[in-house]
């Protein structure tokens, strides 16, 4: 006898599954319908539907009716999914609570370890980050650099024109240097990169939820835990990121004065261009004039046509020098255009003149020591050798680095909360691959501060040589080729205004005397520019006037008497004003 009953499922369910055909809250036709449908089902069975009112116990059907009239498939998982989701509401919202009751109680607990384990018996150093747009204005001696988040335009904003001194210039350059920003940049990093080696690791926490097969409660894994080497290597990754961040810091102060040097380099060069080319041509003026002559004697029957030719070469010789010359100054303005941050403005500047630098008489070993004591490049060796030594002792503990400390809770019937702990056994690796690792690092970085040490001192004395060598010409030419190149061109003068010579011995000696001038300029840029790369090489201009206090840095110092200037009219020239 089939006595009509209830079969609904709860709110939450009808709201939440909807199969074709199903209404999850309709009446079925019978209690024994739905006891047939969960035993045919593999899933858990269902409690039971809800009835009216007692229903007395059938007589076993006969089972090919009750297949019969069995409902398909998808109701049958539809009726098993309503029940189940129900019960798991109930057992969802009891572990949540436990859940959150053992997450504080852990993340107090992995705390507490946290900072017992992280402090090892000492305080947190504080991070110590060095200035670096001051270090680099101590090594320039320039105003402070701003560090610009932005990117720029390729050309700078500060429009100006007329005089452009080398003040001026290296102010500009290190303002608008792409190479300074970019090393300001990596600075940054360096120390976010120290600050990030002084947080402590975030806790992890982990749920696990399983369902026992057949009825019963959800068994429900809870576990709380932090990195345990972390905490013990934090002093070792705050060493090595204080070094890595002052060896990032020299960095930038090298960039600095990289563009430092590469300015008044530039500056001088273009200097000695503007001061050779009037003199250059003045020796085109005077060669015309020597052909000219010849071209007149030849056709008054005085010479051959050999002084004609020769005459004719040096002309042709001497526009290709002066081509080639303005072809230089062109591309050293150039160059010192994109330097100060404005490659596609106007060239057209007016320099200060140029004069050589001053003469320096410190021995070149305090150059050398200066060297070795001040250079950005041997202090970035010296602290990058610094944390890799503290790499070194990291790997001690780095076959734990997978190990962990904390808390981990279950709930099977009952719930229980105890400490835990997981980590690698170390069977096939020891860690001995990194260890060998990182001590090459270290022999490696420790090679490289010689490389570099040698280097320096190989700067140092071939800087020191040129300047030498170029100061010692420069006075040698100042002091006697041009006052005997000068003599004869006046006893050249005298004997042509005595009728005893020609114009010819009076051009040619004139011609000789501008190329003397000319020798003088090009020995002044090399003194200058070797003075630079002296200054350069023992750690900028400031290191450089702390061994040599009369030295100026590059800048332009007289140098004795002053170079004569030409004048249009060989027969008048004053050459002493």
């Amino acid at each position: 006898m089939l006595v009509r009953g209830r079969y609904r499922c709860s709110k939450f369910a009808r709201s939440r599954f909807r199969w074709p055909g199903i209404d999850c809250g309709r009446h079925h036709d019978s209690r024994l319908q739905a006891r047939h449908l969960l035993r045919c089902s593999s899933l858990p069975r269902y409690r039971g539907p809800r009835r009216s009112h007692a229903v007395p116990h059938s007589p076993t059907p006969d089972l090919d009716l009750l297949r019969a009239s069995a409902p398909p498939i998808p109701q049958r998982l539809a009726a098993s999914a309503c029940g189940l989701v129900s019960q798991f509401r109930v057992s969802a919202r009891k572990a949540f609570v436990k859940t959150c009751r053992i997450y504080r109680f852990g993340l107090c607990a992995v705390g507490s370890a946290a900072v017992v384990l992280g402090q090892t018996g000492c305080a947190t150093p504080q991070l110590d980050a060095p200035d670096v747009s001051r270090m680099m204005a101590n090594a320039t001696g320039e105003p402070l650099i701003e560090f610009r988040t932005s990117g720029g335009t390729v050309d700078d904003s500060d429009v100006f024109s007329g005089d452009l001194l080398l003040g001026d210039a290296v102010a500009r350059a290190l303002r608008s240097s792409p190479e300074v920003q970019t090393a300001l940049a990596r600075a940054a990093v360096a120390r976010a990169e120290a600050e990030q080696s002084r947080l402590f690791p975030n806790p992890i926490v982990s749920v696990g939820l399983r369902f026992p097969q057949g009825s019963g409660k959800p068994i429900i894994d809870v576990g709380l835990a932090a990195d345990l080497i972390a905490l013990l290597q934090r002093p070792g990754r705050i060493s090595a990121g204080d070094n890595r961040l002052r060896a990032s810091s020299a960095e930038a102060v090298s960039a600095a004065l990289d563009v430092v040097s590469k300015v008044q380099d530039r500056y001088a060069a273009v200097q000695a261009f503007d001061a050779l080319v009037p003199i250059l041509e003045e020796r085109r003026r005077i060669n015309s004039r020597l052909l000219n002559l010849a071209q007149a004697r030849l056709q008054a029957g005085e010479t051959s046509r050999l002084d004609v030719t020769i005459a004719q070469a040096q002309q042709v010789d001497l526009e290709v020098e002066i081509s080639d010359r303005l072809l230089e100054r062109r591309n050293a303005r150039l160059e010192l255009a994109r330097l100060i941050g404005r490659p596609s403005g106007k060239i057209d500047w007016t320099l200060a003149a140029f004069q050589p630098p001053q003469s320096r008489t410190t021995p070149e070993t305090d150059w050398i020591a200066a060297a070795m004591r001040s250079r950005p490049e041997i202090q970035v060796r010296n602290f990058e050798l610094a944390a890799l030594g503290a790499d070194v002792k990291l790997t001690k503990l780095s076959v734990f680095e997978a190990s962990g400390v904390g808390v981990d809770s279950e709930r099977d019937g009952d719930w229980s909360v105890g400490p835990a702990f997981n980590g690698p056994i170390p069977i096939f690796d020891w860690g001995q691959a990194r260890r060998d690792a990182a001590k090459a690092r270290v022999i490696e970085a420790r090679h490289e501060l010689i490389r570099v040490g040698r280097e320096i001192i190989q700067d140092v004395r071939t800087a020191y040589g040129v300047y030498e060598s170029s100061l010692a010409s420069l006075v040698r030419v100042r002091d006697e080729l041009i006052p005997l190149e000068q003599q004869r061109r006046d006893q050249a003068e005298a004997a042509y205004k005595a009728g005893q010579t020609d114009i010819t011995t009076l051009v040619l000696a004139e011609q000789d005397l501008q190329a003397a001038r000319a020798r003088l300029i090009e020995l002044q840029q090399r003194a200058a520019a070797a003075s630079i790369g002296l200054e350069r090489a023992v750690g900028g201009r400031v290191a450089a006037a702390s061994i040599a206090p009369n030295a100026t840095a590059g800048r332009a110092v007289n140098v004795g008497s002053k170079v004569p200037v030409a004048t249009s009219n060989p027969t008048t020239r004053d050459f002493n004003k």
